[in-house]
């Protein structure tokens, strides 16, 4: 696996605050905390970007449908089980 060095300025303010995220949640470090925050945030693109493609394939279909339009949580269950199916983590 190829990794790469990421350096960040943060104002103090922010850092304690992530300091206290860090005590609550039970990270072991800062490094942990930004890497499991980057990849959540990754995972929630992707998701973002998947209930995008199906509304648009919803309204490129002219076909009747007898069904109503797919609520919230179906969504979720199903990009749930598209990301399992892939191997991500949700």
């Amino acid at each position: 696996m190829k990794t790469g060095a990421l350096y960040l300025k943060l104002p103090e303010n922010l850092l304690k605050s992530i300091d206290t995220l860090i005590a609550s949640e039970g990270y072991t470090s800062r490094q942990e905390f930004v890497r499991e925050t980057i990849r959540q945030a990754i995972t929630q693109h992707r998701i973002r970007e998947f209930h995008r493609t199906v509304e648009e394939l919803r309204k490129k279909v002219k076909v009747k449908r007898k069904s109503p339009i797919l609520t919230k949580a179906e969504k979720d269950r199903i990009a749930k089980e598209y990301f399992k199916q892939r191997g991500f983590e949700l």
